[in-house]
Parts: structure tokens; sequence; C-alpha cells
């Protein structure tokens, strides 16, 4: 998504198979004058169709674009409870592979601090926050179609 690498990825179609590496990067070998349909694959996230790759004679990149499906346009949203004193914070509709934004309330100083963007990896699609107290804070996806969710 706009730009950012996703690790983990299949590419379909080269004369060897193989999984892109952490930041997106994938090199295949082929022959002089090899052409065929290259696809990236990895669920959820859907990609742009094949890419035609014709008579090969130089190195070259083959970028792919994230295009969407439900869970790409899924909103997020934010649950908070309280059990024996303790706070739990859920946030729901995580993507892997996505880019996020955190910033939270500083009531020290009575700003809003805003981290810098971080790429969802794990494969669970919740994050649980464990705290004594709420503070202020909101998520946005960095990248895409999703919405903000904030909470008090």
């Amino acid at each position: 998504p706009c730009g950012i690498g996703i690790g983990g990825g299949s590419l379909q179609g080269f004369p060897t198979s193989g999984v892109t590496d952490a930041n997106g990067y994938y090199a295949s070998t082929v022959p002089y004058g090899w052409s065929g349909s290259v696809s990236a694959v990895k669920s959820p996230i859907q990609f742009t169709p094949s890419q035609p790759v014709v008579n090969t004679n130089t190195d070259r990149t083959l970028n792919f674009s994230v295009v969407g499906g439900a869970l790409e346009f899924a909103a997020l949203s934010v649950n908070r409870t309280t059990i024996n004193g303790f706070g739990y914070t859920t946030i729901s509709g995580m993507i892997p592979g996505y880019s996020y934004v955190y910033s939270y309330y500083d009531t020290t100083t009575q700003t809003w601090v805003i981290e810098e963007p971080f790429v969802w990896s794990s494969s669970s699609r919740v994050i649980q926050i464990n705290a004594t107290i709420f503070t202020p804070f909101c998520i946005e996806s960095y990248c895409g179609s999703q919405t903000k969710v904030c909470a008090n």
C-alpha cells in the first residue's frame, strides 16, 4: 500500500517460485528473452492483475499495487472495558502489511503526540492494550482507506 513493501508475498509465474522478503523484495533469474505473466499473491491482500514480462534482456523491477477487497475497506473499531481495576482496550480490524499511525494525548504537556508510522505485522487483526488507566488515543490507517478510530 502506498509504496510500502509487503513481505511474505508469493510471486507466481516466474520459472522458479519465491516469496518476498520483509521489505517486499524478490529477485528471480530468468533466461534471456523469457516472457511470462507474473502475479503477486498474499491473502487477504489483493493485488493488481498479473503483469506481463516480455523478452527479458535487462534487469527490471515489477511493482504491484493493492487493489482492495472487503478487508481493506473494513473500518477499525475500538472497545474499552475494565476488569478487576485493569483497563483493556481492544482495537479490531487491523490488516497485516498495512501501515498505521498511533497518537495519544499526553496529560502532562496537554498535547497530542503522534508516533512514527508502523506496519502491522501480526497475523491477528486485533490488538489488545492493557493499562491501569485509560489515556485518550487515536489510531488510523497511514495508507489505505480505513477510517480513523479514537477512544477517550
